[in-house]
C-alpha cells in the first residue's frame, strides 16, 4: 500500500492507546513452505523494491504510477488487471 495512503496517516503515523497496529512479514508465517521462501529470496535479489514491500512489509506502491492531471497526485495503475 502506498506510503501516502490515508490508512497509514490515520492509523500508523498516529500514536494512540486506542489504536493497535501490528506489523509482521512472511518470515513469521508458520504456514509458508520452502518453495515460497525461495521465491521471496529470488525476489529479494531480482526486485529489491518489491521485496521491501511484499517481503519486509514496508509501505510503498509498486507498478505503474501516473500523474493525475485533475488532482496533481499520483495514481497507481495495477498491471495485473
Amino acid at each position: 500500500m502506498s506510503a501516502s495512503h490515508w490508512i497509514k496517516r490515520k492509523y500508523f503515523d498516529y500514536s494512540s492507546p486506542d489504536i493497535l497496529t501490528h506489523h509482521s512479514t512472511y518470515l513469521q508465517n508458520r504456514f509458508i513452505d520452502e518453495a515460497y521462501h525461495r521465491r521471496m529470496m529470488m525476489r529479494k535479489e531480482q526486485d529489491p523494491e518489491g521485496y521491501a514491500v511484499y517481503g519486509e512489509g514496508e509501505w510503498g506502491a509498486l507498478g505503474g504510477l501516473i500523474l493525475d492531471g485533475d488532482t496533481g497526485g499520483w495514481l497507481l495503475c495495477c498491471p495485473y488487471i
